[in-house]
């Protein structure tokens, strides 16, 4: 839910929210490697060694996830916003169409790479060398 959140912050320009959220991802991963929700669910955000990540590599972790936000809330708009007739939406808004028809595939592939990675990674994930994993007691 907080992702289709930061995703809708984004798309309405609010950059006061985001610098929040950023600030928000990379403190708690980076001093604990999860965030209060990934707690609940005993997830943790660490290297692909099991160590913990640093701020630097949390802060590219959210730079580069904010693309699949940007799709979760562009859908979520959409789907709450879709016309009812799609055919002469696209005749009238093709350029609208063709981004909503990029937030899907833009989504679809986020997806994709976390049925088809080893480690069952996101994108994100996988360009920062980072995974999120159960969290093992210490």
């Amino acid at each position: 839910i907080l992702l289709s959140v930061i995703g809708v912050t984004l798309l309405s320009g609010d950059l006061s929210q985001v610098v929040f959220y950023a600030a928000y991802f990379v403190l708690f991963e980076s001093l604990f490697g999860w965030t209060p929700g990934k707690k609940a669910v005993k997830l943790a955000v660490r290297k692909y060694d099991g160590s913990r990540a640093f701020p630097a590599r949390i802060g590219l972790r959210f730079i580069m996830s904010i693309w699949f936000w940007l799709a979760t809330g562009g859908l979520l708009w959409f789907l709450g916003e879709k016309p009812k007739n799609w055919e002469s939406f696209v005749r009238e808004q093709p350029l609208t169409a063709m981004l909503i028809a990029l937030l899907f595939v833009i989504y679809a592939l986020g997806l994709l790479s976390m049925a088809v990675t080893r480690g069952k990674q996101a994108f994100h994930d996988s360009l920062t060398g980072t995974i999120v994993m159960y969290d093992m007691p210490r």
